[in-house]
């Protein structure tokens, strides 16, 4: 089967640096209509395109492509394509031409045959030789295979590169816009201490309050524009982790309006993470490749067979001056007796490696069953918070009309009202929060289960063209017993085909009762 992956690595990159040529020659162009427009050469408005924001399915696009990690992931996918198709280069004949000129000295007893003694000439020689291997001791099949499984190795983890870094364009693009909305709510929380520091002053001067309010209230309004300060921090934070994961500043985002689906229960998402986790499929095949390499080191204890097709041209060689031909079609043997030790000491390496490679990978087994406990569990907490905060939210709305209207009949203290609308403020944040809580576990759930780039919003037919490097079986064979004798398997799908039906109903990724959007709850929690 020929190698393509070098091929198909060249179209990515050919693609990867059309797409950056043309993001500099946008930019270039808009640069140049800005100089021309102050110039007064063009007009104002010529250049003039509607500003569209930026969604996360185009944020996503941006990072998976242009990431260096994911570049760095690529370049070693295809190094691994030309590593196959060296290992298969055994197969083919190998095709040698040798020559030789010079000095040659000869005393044997066909010069002195001859009367000649020891006689001095002035040698050419030429050698052309053919040898194809018949037998190396399997050494080129496994080395094959171990090279096939080492790709795909890389493969795998290229998808596991490209899963991490769609779940930090996520986590910073949800992080910029609960910046934003708690920058909002904090302008406005300002604002209202504002409103409420005149009142209690001009109250005070009029000699219908005390100089102690204003005082409250002014150290309320120090309070609020210090955690005004706090959220900018944190906007910038979440701009920052935003740079570094697309490459681009956040400037206009889009908020995100499908949620993606989860499996119904915890067992179903361990299940279907041990079966498509990157990382897991990566450290699967990692055995298998460690297997070969085991099997390749058994081919120093083999003899080698080759056929040798040879022709040689001489003149004047060997003391005679004459011209020599020759040519020989052998089938030649090699046996290694000993070589100190060494043979043994690779088998027993490969070994040793083999034994690494299948506990690291229940050691991924392990992690990633955590991480989904983890991550499942994030996910319900915070969906199980978003009502009871809502309905705080809304309690301190009403709370906050109620104590205004006891305010204007002198029943409420001034003070008594910034307690309760700094309880509202408080209320509305924990609400952004915890739907930027839900949101992240759930994107969470779907990386661990190597399914993120397969969300509704992420649809990897829409973020990544479909090229064969990328293309990875989302389902496939474990290694085989003999490959993890002793240790738990994870989970297949087909293993048991009386439970197929069930493990495929179980598995089934179910949509859920949402909560109704946190946007309505901060409107009903609006006094």
């Amino acid at each position: 089967m020929p190698c393509n992956i070098p091929r198909n690595i060249g179209k990515e990159r050919g693609r990867i640096e059309m797409t950056q040529r043309f993001t500099h020659k946008m930019q270039f162009t808009k640069k140049a209509a800005v100089i021309l427009t102050a110039m007064g050469l063009i007009p104002a408005g010529l250049f003039v395109s509607p500003v569209r924001a930026m969604s996360l399915t185009e944020a996503v696009r941006i990072a998976i492509v242009e990431h260096p990690a994911v570049q760095a992931s690529v370049a070693a996918l295809g190094a691994s394509g030309y590593a196959v198709k060296d290992a298969r280069a055994d197969y083919y004949p190998s095709l040698d031409l040798q020559g030789d000129t010079g000095h040659q000295f000869s005393d044997t007893t066909t010069t002195r045959g001859r009367g000649l003694g020891g006689e001095d000439t002035w040698r050419r020689s030429m050698e052309a030789r053919l040898t194809q291997n018949l037998f190396d001791g399997f050494s080129t099949r496994y080395r094959v295979k171990a090279a096939e499984k080492q790709m795909e190795f890389l493969r795998h983890q290229l998808l596991d590169t490209r899963e991490s870094i769609a779940l930090r364009v996520v986590e910073a693009y949800l992080g910029v816009l609960r910046g934003q909305k708690v920058l909002e709510l904090s302008g406005k929380n300002i604002e209202r201490h504002r409103e409420v520091l005149r009142d209690v002053r001009v109250k005070a001067e009029k000699g219908g309050g005390n100089w102690g309010d204003v005082n409250q209230a002014e150290s309320r309004l120090a309070l609020a524009e210090s955690r005004l300060t706090l959220v900018k921090g944190e906007l910038r934070e979440a701009e920052a982790a935003f740079l570094e994961a697309v490459g681009i500043t956040a400037t206009d985002l889009a908020r995100p309006e499908s949620v993606a689906p989860v499996p119904s229960s915890l067992r179903d998402a361990i299940a279907t993470a041990l079966r498509n986790n990157p990382t897991v499929m990566a450290a699967a095949t990692a055995i298998e490749a460690s297997e070969a390499d085991f099997k390749a080191a058994n081919a120093a204890f083999m003899p080698k067979f080759n056929l040798e097709l040879s022709e040689s041209r001489g003149w004047d060689t060997d003391g005679l001056e004459e011209r020599t031909l020759d040519k020989r079609a052998l089938v030649t043997m090699q046996f290694n007796l000993f070589r100190g030790g060494g043979d043994v000491a690779r088998k027993k390496q490969a070994y040793e490696l083999l034994a690494e490679t299948r506990q690291k990978y229940h050691e991924s087994v392990r992690a990633v069953e955590k991480q989904m406990r983890i991550d499942y569990s994030a996910f319900e907490t915070a969906r199980d918070r978003i009502e009871a905060l809502k309905a705080r939210a809304i309690a301190s709305a009403e709370a906050v009309a109620a104590y205004q209207s006891q305010f204007r009949f002198g029943r409420r203290s001034m003070l008594d009202v910034l307690d309760v609308e700094n309880e509202l403020f408080q209320a509305k944040v924990a609400l952004v929060d915890v739907d930027l809580q839900h949101r992240v576990s759930r994107y969470r759930v779907l990386a661990t289960m190597g399914s993120l780039l397969e969300s509704p919003e992420l649809d990897s037919r829409t973020v990544v063209p479909s090229e064969d490097i990328l293309t990875v079986p989302r389902e496939r064979e474990k290694p085989s017993r003999t490959n993890i004798l002793r240790y738990p398997a994870a989970p297949e799908n087909g293993e048991d085909k009386s439970g197929e039906n069930k493990l495929n109903r179980d598995t089934a990724v179910q949509p859920e009762s949402d909560p109704a959007p946190v946007e309505s709850g901060l409107k009903d929690a609006s006094p």
